[in-house]
């Protein structure tokens, strides 16, 4: 016998996974950082019990991480690849996320749908979350019917000196 608990809802009926990235690999050859200021996100192995360095997102393994420590002005994202959603009829992202928060900085999810050349925010964050959080955000209505599909992770300390981390796993 097996028993199957899950805290988040199943994907849609008849669905197929384009990303399961866990990081256990370090950076995905085909997705890209890019750092505008400050700080880029890091691929690390966590270190138990560290409060800065331990796998805080509720995933276990290896995990993305922006680690601005409270001294740089960073801006920086970590892009997926490029996807072809032209046939899809639903588009959801999950994944797993920390963040500690300092003052003002803001942590987002972005979505292109030309390739990268513009960027529309889908999901923005300011304000304290200490405990890991499994998000679900349904990008169906930007994403459905579109064949450049990219998404990005983007870290954003407001051009200030502030800003503790960002942790991300399981996308």
């Amino acid at each position: 016998y097996s028993l199957i608990i899950s805290e988040l809802p199943p994907p849609p009926t008849g669905s197929v996974l384009l990303v399961d990235e866990n990081f256990s690999s370090g950076l995905p050859g085909d997705w890209a950082v890019d750092t505008s200021s400050g700080i880029s996100w890091t691929i690390n192995t966590p270190v138990p019990g560290d409060s800065r360095l331990d796998n805080l997102t509720g995933g276990q393994g290896d995990f993305a991480m922006v680690d601005n420590d409270f001294i740089h002005q960073t801006v920086t994202s970590l892009e997926t690849p490029e996807f072809d959603l032209s046939s899809a009829t639903a588009v959801v992202l999950r994944f797993n996320s920390y963040f500690a928060m300092d003052t003002g900085e803001s942590i987002n999810v972005d979505i292109s749908t030309d390739g990268g050349s513009s960027w529309s925010n889908v999901w923005p964050w300011m304000g304290f979350n200490p405990e890991p959080a499994a998000y679900v955000l349904d990008l169906s209505a930007q994403a459905t019917g579109q064949s450049r599909v990219s998404l990005r992770f983007r870290f954003n300390s407001e051009y200030e000196t502030q800003g503790n981390l960002w942790q991300i796993d399981n996308v």
